[in-house]
């Protein structure tokens, strides 16, 4: 029974990949820890090239885990390699494989680098030891995992204080346990930056940044630039800055623009950005993607709806939306006095009259008397400490309502 599928490109130009042996050298690993793996050139040996096909999908059929070895993208594009991964995530899409993951393994790429479908998934690279990766592998086959699992949400909701007080210290348990999480690892070096529940330390908390936006943490990636501009943890580095400020923006970009298609049906809750500036990710986009982050920890779909990006057909789609938990963030007056974000306001007060109980709006460089008068209807939120919690907490009455 195959446990562990790795996928990878095996040659190239006649020779030997360097896929190829990171592949191998996870697959004795794996073997040392008495996990069942196919490794096409080791279970594949004795099958004649006609039953090729047959075994790699019976091997993926039987697999919960695919790891997806990768050093370049023409090499994660090849045929044979687009073809496993692609098949088992539609796998798990569909829902035929329910518990199924798929991790990538990479080196001297990114994240931000692979096919978008493949960007949220786990990922691992040659930094990390070989040992932590196949515990890591080990800890998501174990049936009890599950136990494991529901820690990591308790970290980030103790960070935040959702559910509870906030408590540093409870996240910082917890969450150092899951530093190949992206998510964790942001918190982390926000953790370190800030002093929260230990000694400030600003190198530290660059490293983590770095770990976090390598594994495609936009927000982790903000944050690194920032520490590039001001010297923090760091020494100063203008061309660093620009240089992922501009990719940042490319992949905030890639990642919401699928709510622009025609077509895209908007059944979940909604957060409305404001505009940004063109080629830079802005305060609120960063913001927005926070939010996302913890809602969908606790179960809760955001959608992200900037009108920057493919704004005349969004505002064009503006009618669609009804009957939606709504959010709009803002902290400066460009974006209050946007004339396209003022469209989606009118149009959602004026003709579905919108109430105070399906809306917030979250503030933070901004007075509430700055904002147009029909907007102030909606409860404000003032960007602190607990402002998260406060969010959390408006889309899960939400959560509710739909239950009764």
């Amino acid at each position: 029974m195959t446990e562990v599928f790795i996928s990878f490109k095996n040659t190239h130009a006649g020779k030997p990949t360097r896929d190829q042996v990171m592949a191998e050298e996870l697959y004795e690993k794996l073997k040392e820890n008495d996990i069942s793996v196919f490794f096409s050139n080791s279970s594949l040996s004795e099958l004649g090239a006609s039953e090729y096909k047959n075994a790699i999908d019976a091997a993926l059929t039987e697999a919960h885990i695919l790891v997806l070895v990768g050093t370049k993208k023409e090499y994660i594009s090849s045929r044979w390699v687009h073809y496993e991964w692609d098949t088992f995530m539609q796998e798990v899409l569909s829902e035929r494989k329910q518990n199924g993951k798929i991790f990538t393994y990479l080196e001297d790429m990114s994240v931000s680098e692979l096919p978008i479908g493949l960007r949220s998934r786990q990922s691992f690279s040659t930094q990390n030891s070989i040992d932590s990766i196949v515990e890591y592998i080990r800890n998501s086959l174990d049936p009890d995992r599950e136990v494991i699992k529901k820690e990591l949400p308790e970290g980030v909701f103790a960070y935040y204080g959702i559910n509870q007080r906030i408590d540093y210290s409870k996240a910082l348990e917890i969450l150092s346990e899951f530093e190949e999480d992206d998510t964790a690892t942001y918190l982390l070096g926000q953790m370190h930056y800030y002093g929260d529940a230990m000694k400030r330390d600003l190198a530290k908390a660059v490293e983590l940044f770095a770990r976090s936006a390598e594994r495609g943490n936009i927000m982790a990636g903000y944050k690194l630039a920032e520490c590039y501009k001001r010297g923090v943890g760091t020494s100063i580095d203008f061309a660093k800055h620009d240089e992922l400020k501009t990719k940042l923006a490319n992949d905030y970009s890639e990642r919401i623009e699928t709510l622009n298609k025609s077509g895209h049906e908007y059944k979940n809750n909604l957060v409305y950005i404001g505009r940004t500036n063109k080629g830079h990710i802005t305060k609120e986009a960063i913001l927005a993607l926070e939010i996302r982050t913890v809602l969908e920890l606790l179960d809760i779909e955001v959608e992200l709806f900037d009108v920057d990006i493919n704004n005349e057909e969004k505002v064009g789609r503006v009618d669609e939306i009804q009957d939606e938990r709504n959010m709009f963030i803002f902290s400066n007056l460009r974006n209050v006095n946007d004339s396209r974000m003022e469209t989606i306001w009118k149009s959602m007060f004026t003709n579905y009259e919108l109430s105070i109980k399906t809306a917030i709006t979250h503030i933070s460089e901004i007075q509430v008397h700055d904002i147009p008068a029909y907007l102030r209807k909606t409860p404000f939120i003032i960007r602190d400490a607990n402002s998260m919690s406060k969010i959390a907490s408006f889309f899960m009455r939400g959560k509710d309502d739909q239950k009764q």
